[in-house]
């Protein structure tokens, strides 16, 4: 069966304005080339919002990738926000990322969002991400467009933690230490609620083999999105 797809009405959830929450601020993880960590992406509030309304909508155990489950053991929600919201979302962070990747300007954030569930026991095991167009929804409304651009590819990827209250579950960062890639140098980072995790992906060099770690008690949450930049 094909994945839903949910898309909300303008206004569901609505960012806080910059004077009523903290600067996004930055800090580059040792032993991951071009990885990087930002705090207070998301207020507690918004937070929260985005858990209740992912719940109301609903997870499904069906990856929407061809992986399967001895690889990736957690739920999974996709959300195509709506223009107005991914757009606020992109310029509270634009400053934190890489202004050109490849000769391509930043340029924003792909709508089609990725919730994911991890409860006790789930992980997604190492692998690399991906990278995507932007998705949206076609001017009438009835379908969803995987390309609406044609102009942006993404190079980085976005994860945005939703929660504190649960254990294990960090991000784990594996980097090569030997010219055949026998030996890894581990790096175990957690953003905190309303932070983010940041780092390149596809077919960018610094595109790090990586795992969401397993949770041992409570439910973790977080949105997977991408960063978008200009094809030169």
């Amino acid at each position: 069966a094909d994945l839903p797809i949910f898309t909300t009405a303008p206004g569901s959830i609505r960012l806080a304005e910059p004077s009523g929450c903290k600067a996004v601020s930055r800090k580059d993880i040792d032993g991951v080339p071009g990885g990087f960590v930002l705090s207070d992406v998301l207020t507690p509030e918004e937070c929260d919002q985005m858990v209740k309304l992912s719940e109301t909508m609903g997870y499904t155990e069906d990856a929407p990738v061809s992986l399967g489950r001895h690889i990736r053991q957690n739920e999974n929600c996709v959300w195509l926000a709506d223009p107005q919201l991914n757009d606020a979302l992109f310029e509270r962070c634009r400053a934190s990322f890489p202004p050109e990747v490849q000769g391509g300007e930043v340029c924003g954030l792909n709508a089609r969002w990725r919730l994911y569930k991890y409860n006790p026991d789930d992980i997604f095991r190492v692998h690399t991400d991906g990278s995507w167009p932007g998705s949206g929804v076609s001017p009438s409304g009835d379908y969803v467009i995987r390309d609406i651009y044609g102009d942006r590819w993404s190079q980085l990827t976005i994860v945005i933690y939703l929660n504190d209250e649960f254990e294990g579950g960090p991000t784990r960062f594996f980097n090569p230490i030997d010219a055949a890639g026998q030996e890894f140098r581990v790096a175990t980072v957690r953003a905190g609620r309303g932070g983010a995790v940041c780092f390149f992906h596809g077919e960018h060099p610094l595109s790090p083999l990586h795992e969401g770690g397993k949770v041992k008690q409570g439910t973790k949450y977080i949105i997977r999105s991408d960063v978008l930049y200009r094809l030169p």
